[in-house]
């Protein structure tokens, strides 16, 4: 898996650093996080799955992937449904080279937002007392990007646009890379879709 100039040592750095203690593991539990004195807003955290936001036109392609055959063999395996996701995840993760990933914390604030729009990106999200957070199931590089990756059942039937944008702009804010840098995709044992993220937020007259 490959990123081109310092993308690849970015990416990294911030996935050495969810496990340790300097990355704010108390924004993803409430209970830590209004015990904790970096945070005394009553205002409960934003979910990243159920931001609902107005994207700018944005080409969704479906096509065939290695995720669709792993995550059949993922489904064999788990015996409940609650284990499909972590099933799935370990295959991925043991036997797929593009995938570095998985479970990974990701949270996007208010600041991130309107560094956002003052680079011109289109960005509807409402003002934020408390970062918005959510982890994402899969990171795969492949072809020079960031791949976001989620498993979702019935994939067909579900438009994560949302969800997944949320996890590009964090990501991305986090990391200090370019949007461009980045793709989203979900997908079960059948379907698999996938899109720019940049698209959604970006006019495509200008430039990031």
């Amino acid at each position: 898996a490959y990123l081109p100039g310092q993308a690849g040592t970015k990416l990294r750095n911030y996935l050495n650093t969810v496990t340790t203690d300097q990355y704010p593991h108390y924004l993803f539990q409430d209970q830590e996080r209004k015990n904790h004195p970096m945070d005394q807003s009553p205002t409960p955290v934003a979910r990243s799955s159920k931001v609902q936001l107005e994207t700018l036109p944005l080409v969704q392609t479906e096509k065939q992937n290695l995720a669709n055959d792993l995550a059949t063999l993922g489904l064999i395996v788990a015996r409940t449904t609650r284990e499909r996701h972590p099933a799935i995840q370990e295959f991925m993760l043991v036997n797929d080279s593009t995938t570095v990933a998985c479970e990974i914390p990701i949270y996007l604030t208010d600041e991130d937002i309107k560094a956002y729009r003052h680079q011109g990106f289109q960005i509807n999200y409402p003002n934020l007392d408390n970062p918005i957070t959510g982890h994402i199931d899969l990171i795969q590089i492949r072809n020079g990007l960031i791949n976001i990756v989620d498993y979702k059942p019935d994939a067909h039937k579900i438009q994560p646009i949302s969800q997944l944008l949320t996890y590009a702009l964090a990501l991305s804010a986090r990391c200090k890379l370019p949007l461009k840098l980045f793709k989203c995709a979900w997908f079960d044992d059948k379907h698999y879709y996938e899109f720019f993220p940049l698209q959604a937020v970006y006019s495509k007259s200008r430039k990031q």
